[in-house]
């Protein structure tokens, strides 16, 4: 599954700061860097294309579900707005990381539309997923150097040949595609039930986040239920998720 987003935007003008006083700033930055250390595994599973080129890279519900949990346990929140459009000539996204304290960061882009507004959803779509990775800090791109070949930039065109760099071999291992990642978190919360159970525990947990059986799950399903068993495991909630599911009684869970 890959954001429907454009690579394509005219960048006009790129600007950030903070807002709040000392004190309060002390606060987010400290809340940050709690937040960062918790933050979950960012898996590339989105495909892009530049040239000849594939690469993969993290898309934005990826990076909001690697992230959401533990700023929400910090005190933190990420809002996205946008204005403008195509008929002021001019779009600007503002990605503002709020904290309880009454601070916040800030990176606001500006950027000339192209296209209908298909192509402006799809353009924004691509910064918010920029700004939101740049502001947290997050690794969701695949860097330029893995993408590039020893000579693209030209750089290495007049060694001898002697001196040449080698070339990296690629990598055989893909990253996790959203299924994959989505039966990776199951087998880890049904794994303590029995065989003929974990059918059925499966199917409650899917109807219960995403209102369908597991077999009729879908790709937006997919997004879904994977962020509500991450943010589960990231907060050591599990037993809760399955409380609410129908699977266990909360006597049981306060029994443990």
């Amino acid at each position: 599954m890959t954001d429907q987003e454009s690579e394509n935007p005219i960048w006009v003008d790129v600007d950030s700061g903070f807002t709040g006083e000392p004190e309060q700033k002390c606060e987010l930055f400290a809340a940050l860097a709690k937040a960062q250390g918790e933050f979950g595994e960012v898996i590339k599973t989105a495909k892009g294309r530049k040239g000849h080129q594939e690469y993969f890279y993290a898309n934005l519900a990826t990076l909001i579900a690697a992230s959401r949990p533990a700023l929400t346990r910090h005190g933190l929140a990420v809002i996205q707005p946008f204005s403008g459009g195509l008929s002021q000539g001019v779009g600007r996204i503002e990605t503002r990381l709020l904290h309880g304290s009454g601070a916040s960061m800030w990176s606001v882009l500006s950027f000339t539309p192209q296209g209908d507004i298909k192509d402006l959803g799809s353009q924004v779509t691509y910064l918010r997923r920029y700004a939101y990775n740049a502001l947290l800090g997050l690794d969701g791109d695949q860097d330029a150097d893995e993408m590039a070949g020893p000579t693209d930039s030209g750089a290495n065109q007049n060694l001898p040949p002697t001196q040449q760099p080698t070339a990296k071999k690629p990598s055989t291992s893909q990253p996790k595609t959203d299924k994959q990642l989505l039966s990776s978190l199951l087998k880890s919360v049904v794994k303590d039930f029995k065989k003929e159970d974990k059918r059925e525990v499966v199917d409650r947990i899917a109807k219960h986040v995403c209102g369908v059986s597991y077999a009729d799950v879908s790709d937006e399903h997919t997004l879904k239920l994977t962020a509500a068993l991450q943010e589960a495991v990231d907060q050591d909630a599990v037993s809760t998720l399955l409380v609410k599911a129908g699977v266990l009684e909360e006597a049981e869970v306060n029994n443990e």
